[in-house]
């Protein structure tokens, strides 16, 4: 028997049981919910600080490039990653309006989103999410939610700039920041994005999203371990297994990560240039090689 039938019926039974019980007023409808929700896939929530490397390991889960990458904060949107295809190849992401109006529109739409403009700003202020189709496999059972996070870079020079632009920034973030941890609530299991050295400001972060979830559902992701070339795999599993230790209650376990160097060896892989770059190793000889390996852990 499939298992979302077995859970169906077993939804149906709890539910039949709160219904005939003095518990209906305050259980019937999130049972009702669940219910609708089998044949659903997997919401997985992406979540933490700005600039924490959300979107760049949303792009390397997917093998996309969809989730928009960039040095500086950006303006950010809630996005959706779902199994299926776009009406036009041309318009591959679905737009969904504060005031619930829909409409497909273009990557260029996407790029116009980004920065921090008093244009730009009113223009995401009035988005609720964003919605991409992929054919992709991955997402036939897992719907991706990549958060725009919480927290701000904001820079020195950048406080000085005037009050309205201040505030559409301000109220913009304070927007994210509740439909992150709303998100969150929502989500079926959550990645959490920590950073790769143990401070108060992750701690604050995983505290502020493990309300309503716990260690059962929420996995902790060290990302953007290729900045530290000089950590072996072996230092930074032990660093990521003693932060864990601080956070056993909130995380399952944290993962170290480098999105960047997977979605690089993917690439390199479709193109057929792995095989060349492992016949041109071999002719290096060994200690060459190791002079090389050494050097480049400087950098």
């Amino acid at each position: 028997m499939d298992e979302v039938l077995k859970t169906r019926a077993l939804v149906k039974e709890v539910l039949a049981y709160i219904n005939s019980s003095p518990w209906k007023g305050y259980y019937s409808s999130q049972v009702e919910n669940m219910l609708e929700r089998v044949d659903q896939p997997c919401e997985l929530a992406i979540v933490g600080e700005v600039k924490a490397g959300k979107s760049s390991f949303v792009n390397a889960l997917l093998d996309s490039d969809l989730a928009l990458v960039g040095e500086t904060e950006m303006t950010a949107t809630i996005n959706f990653f779902k199994y299926g295809h776009p009406e036009d190849k041309n318009k591959p992401v679905r737009v969904v309006w504060e005031d619930g109006t829909e409409e497909w529109q273009t990557r260029e739409f996407l790029d116009s989103l980004q920065g921090n403009t008093p244009e730009v700003l009113e223009k995401a202020s009035k988005i609720d999410h964003l919605e991409f189709f992929l054919d992709n496999e991955k997402l036939r059972r897992v719907t991706l939610v990549d958060t725009p996070g919480t927290g701000s870079l904001v820079k020195a020079h950048e406080r000085s700039a005037n009050d309205y632009l201040m505030a559409g920034q301000q109220n913009l973030r304070k927007k994210h920041s509740e439909q992150s941890v709303r998100l969150k609530n929502r989500a079926d299991a959550v990645n959490v994005i920590t950073g790769r050295v143990e401070h108060e400001a992750t701690n604050q972060l995983v505290s502020r999203f493990s309300h309503g979830t716990s260690a059962f559902n929420s996995i902790g992701v060290m990302t953007k371990i290729d900045l530290e070339s000089s950590t072996s795999m072996d230092d930074w599993n032990r660093r990521c297994d003693k932060y864990h230790e601080m956070l056993r209650h909130q995380l399952n376990c944290i993962v170290p990560v480098s999105a960047s160097v997977y979605s690089t060896v993917m690439k390199l892989t479709r193109e057929h240039k792995m095989e060349e770059i492992k016949d041109a190793l071999q002719y290096i000889p060994l200690d060459e090689f190791e002079e090389v390996c050494k050097y480049s852990q400087t950098f």
